[in-house]
């Protein structure tokens, strides 16, 4: 460690010929200079290191003690990079660069996300910006305790949140709740009741009392597993559980315009250069940056991003806007009746809990430019979706009083 701060401060390495060389060393250490690896090599001739600012002194003081200072070497961190003296940019880029490693890490530049799983890491960033953990924020500033109450608040599906400063990446640390519970609690006598009309074709009863059999047809709302057993000689009661499959239809109309406009020769071309600085956008082409509206725009965003794999807030965005003329263009039918038929199962798969389609029958037609499909499609699905609690004789209510219901 004494040798760094030497070569630090510099060191120069004397040979002193004379006479009586120990006086000048006498002179030396009464003078205050400090000297060492002091090397005896005849008796006329002693060698010393002395500081680089003590050199011109250590001449002087040898001149008077009838001796005779030669230098012989020279180390150190100024004789090292001294030649930087004669060029004045490099120095300057030098100096820069170190003041800016030592500065730059201390203000947020990057953000990285920990520990989350289902929500999504470009939310809580959003969240964490509008809490204040914005971009070229300075570290210290950062208040772990107000992020996270803020960001708690906005993002629900969190349970704990902190943000730690490693150099310039602002690392947000996360807790995801568990999973809620189903909204029906097994504990609370039940009824499940049907989500639509249908056909009973399959029943299968895990807790509870079966209301109907295969082969009835039941109604919306209708009761299809009870929590009421009776055991003859007593009533249980439970949260109804099971699965119950029917026959179903849907009736459906779908209309789409039987016309679209199409492209054909392209007329002009519109390209706009610019440079993004965080949220800023600064132009860097001389055309307009506004975008013609009916166009076809293509944006291309290429990010600054170091080899670690974090990204800068710097980015060159290209967009380029091609505008066509356009005529409009009659819709092949097979092509209509395929985009209705496509959207028509959607739609009635949509609804279901669980099911497939088992028939469909569809009538397509075209008149007045409108598209129409009619369809009439039978679904085996699962019906059993709606939960209804029962209400016991003297049952406690919310307000602590017995009720009877």
């Amino acid at each position: 460690m004494i040798g760094f701060a030497r070569w630090l401060r510099g060191n120069v390495r004397f040979e002193i010929c004379g006479g009586s060389p120990q006086w000048c060393l006498n002179r030396l250490a009464a003078e205050g200079i400090a000297f060492w690896d002091v090397v005896r090599q005849d008796s006329l001739t002693f060698g010393i290191t002395v500081y680089a600012k003590d050199a011109d002194r250590v001449l002087r003081l040898a001149e008077r003690s009838m001796c005779t200072a030669m230098r012989r070497n020279e180390n150190g961190l100024f004789y090292k990079y001294r030649g930087l003296k004669k060029r004045i940019p490099l120095l300057a880029a030098v100096i820069l660069s170190v003041v800016l490693s030592v500065v730059l890490p201390r203000f947020i530049r990057f953000y990285s996300v920990e520990g989350n799983e289902r929500v999504p890491s470009e939310k809580i960033i959003r969240a964490a910006e509008r809490a204040g953990v914005r971009l070229g924020l300075y570290g210290p500033d950062i208040d772990p305790q107000s992020v996270k109450d803020r960001v708690l608040a906005q993002i629900p599906e969190l349970s704990w949140l902190t943000v730690t400063q490693n150099g310039a990446c602002a690392v947000i640390r996360v807790r995801e709740r568990a999973p809620q519970l189903p909204d029906a609690d097994r504990r609370i006598p039940s009824d499940l009741l049907a989500t639509r009309d249908g056909l009973v074709t399959e029943l299968s009863v895990l807790e509870g009392s079966a209301a109907v059999r295969p082969g009835e047809i039941v109604q919306h709302g209708q009761v299809l597993i009870g929590g009421k057993i009776d055991l003859e000689h007593a009533v249980r009661f439970s949260a109804a559980l099971g699965e119950v499959y029917a026959r179903t239809w849907r009736d459906l109309y779908l209309k789409t315009p039987s016309e679209r406009t199409v492209r054909t020769d392209k007329t002009d071309t519109h390209t706009v250069v610019s440079l993004q600085l965080g949220k800023k956008r600064i132009k860097i082409s001389s055309e307009s940056g506004i975008i013609p509206p009916e166009c076809v725009k293509m944006t291309v965003i290429k990010r600054l991003t170091l080899p670690n794999g974090n990204t800068l807030p710097i980015a060159l965005v290209l967009e380029r806007a091609e505008t066509y003329e356009t005529e409009s263009a009659a819709v092949p039918e097979e092509e209509s009746q395929k985009l209705l038929t496509a959207s028509a199962q959607r739609f009635a798969l949509r609804g279901a809990i669980a099911g497939e389609i088992l028939k469909e029958n569809a009538s397509f037609s075209r008149s007045d430019g409108l598209d129409t499909l009619h369809t009439v499609m039978e679904l085996r699905e699962m019906i059993a979706g709606h939960r209804q609690r029962i209400y016991i004789e003297g049952e406690a209510t919310n307000d602590g009083t017995g009720s009877q219901h």
